[in-house]
């Protein structure tokens, strides 16, 4: 498969981290619980939302050796998302 762009990259991983703060965000609201405080988001589950997509758009999978990149960038772009919207 071929090395998918930089851009392409960073699309998907904002995309899928944008996905995952607001799937938070409705859980923490119908749960009745503050939307504050330190990221509640893991690695693990990072790197398993990734798989999911994978499985679900094949044409998304990165490279092996880009897979633990985009895997991170999910994860700070979620953790950076929840943190703005945690403090403001």
């Amino acid at each position: 498969m071929p090395a998918q762009t930089l851009g392409v990259i960073e699309d998907l991983a904002a995309d899928e981290s944008a996905a995952w703060v607001e799937a938070l965000f409705t859980q923490f609201e119908s749960e009745g619980r503050l939307i504050e405080g330190g990221w509640p988001g893991t690695v693990s589950e990072a790197r398993r939302r990734l798989m999911t997509r994978i499985a679900a758009n094949p044409s998304d999978a990165p490279e092996r050796g880009e897979l633990d990149r985009l895997v991170d960038l999910i994860y700070a772009k979620a953790k950076q998302r929840w943190l703005q919207v945690s403090r403001s």
